[in-house]
C-alpha cells in the first residue's frame, strides 16, 4: 500500500469530499498496482470499502497498458501470439502478478489441505504447490489462448478495447465474494476490504458498465455475465473450503472472471 493507513485517519469530512475521493482513489491504485505515488496520511472516512467503486477504473488502466503494449508488438511485425504474450507480461508488471499470487496460493490451500485450518494455513504460506503452479500455468495460457483467438476473430484494435473493457469488470467481480461471503479469518486483506456499501456497489457496477460500453458497446453485457459466472465458482469454492473470503481469493476471482469474460465474450459476440 502507498497509503500511510498505519495510525486511526484524522477525520475532516465524513461525507462526500474532493479529498475523499482522491484517497479512495489513492487506496484503490495503492492497493491494486505497483503505480508510484507519493504517501499520504488519510483524513476523511476513504477506506478500502469505500475505494471499490474505483477498482474498476484501475482495471481499466492495467488493461490499456497491455492492450497497448500488445498492439505496439504487432505493430512492430512479432506476431499475433508473442504481442499477446508481451501484453499480459506488462499487466502482469503493472499489478506485480497480484492476482495470479492470490489465484496460485487459494488453489495451493483448496488442493492441498484437509481441513479449514490447514487450507489457510498452506494459503498463508509463501511456498508455490503444484496445485498453485498448475493453476497458475493453465490460467495464464487459457488467457493467452483466449486473447489470440479473440484478435483472430475481431481484430487487433477490437482486441485491445476488449482487454481493457475485461480488466474492469474483473475487477468488479470482486463483488461476488465481498457481497455473498464473510471473511474467513480475524486479519488480513479479507478483514480490511470489507463489504462496501450497496451506493459504492452500484457506484463501481456503473463505473464497469460506462468502461466497457465505451471500449465494446453492448458486449460489456456479455463479458459481465461472464465475469460474474467465474467469480461466482471462486466464490462458491472458498465458502466450501475455507468458510469465507481472504486476500487470495479476490485474487483468484479476478483472474477466473477475466478468463471467464473473454470466453463468454466469445461465445455470446465473436463467435461466427
Amino acid at each position: 500500500m502507498n497509503a500511510d493507513t498505519d495510525k486511526k485517519p484524522a477525520v475532516v469530512n465524513g461525507g462526500f469530499s474532493l479529498r475523499g475521493l482522491a484517497e479512495e482513489a489513492g487506496l484503490a491504485v495503492g492497493l491494486l498496482t505497483r503505480f508510484p505515488l507519493p504517501r499520504f496520511d488519510v483524513k476523511t472516512s476513504a477506506s478500502l470499502a469505500s475505494s471499490f467503486w474505483v477498482f474498476p477504473i484501475v482495471g481499466a488502466v492495467v488493461g490499456l497498458v497491455g492492450a497497448g503494449i500488445m498492439v505496439i508488438a504487432a505493430i512492430v511485425g512479432l506476431g499475433t501470439v508473442p504481442a499477446v504474450a508481451f501484453g499480459l507480461i506488462a499487466m502482469a508488471l503493472v499489478t506485480g502478478a497480484l492476482h495470479e499470487d492470490g489465484l496460485a496460493d487459494f488453489c495451493d490451500g483448496v488442493g492441498g489441505g484437509r481441513d479449514r485450518a490447514r487450507k489457510l494455513e498452506i494459503m498463508r504460506d509463501s511456498h508455490l504447490g503444484t496445485y498453485g503452479a498448475l493453476a497458475l500455468i493453465l490460467g495464464v495460457a487459457t488467457e493467452a489462448a483466449l486473447l489470440v483467438e479473440t484478435v483472430a476473430l475481431g481484430g487487433l484494435l477490437p482486441a485491445g478495447a476488449i482487454i481493457i473493457a475485461s480488466a474492469s469488470v474483473a475487477r468488479l467481480a470482486i463483488a461476488v465474494p465481498l457481497f455473498v461471503l464473510s471473511p474467513a479469518r480475524t486479519d488480513g486483506l479479507g478483514v480490511s476490504l470489507n463489504k462496501p456499501s450497496s451506493v459504492i456497489g452500484v457506484a463501481a457496477l456503473v463505473a464497469a458498465i460506462v468502461v466497457g460500453a465505451l471500449c465494446v458497446g453492448a458486449g460489456v453485457l456479455a463479458l459481465i455475465v461472464g465475469a460474474g459466472l467465474g467469480a461466482t465458482i471462486v466464490a462458491w469454492l472458498a465458502r466450501r473450503h475455507i468458510g469465507g473470503y481472504t486476500g487470495d481469493v479476490f485474487g483468484a476471482t479476478v483472474v477466473v472472471a477475466k478468463v471467464a469474460a473473454l470466453a463468454f465474450y466469445i461465445l455470446v459476440v465473436l463467435a461466427p
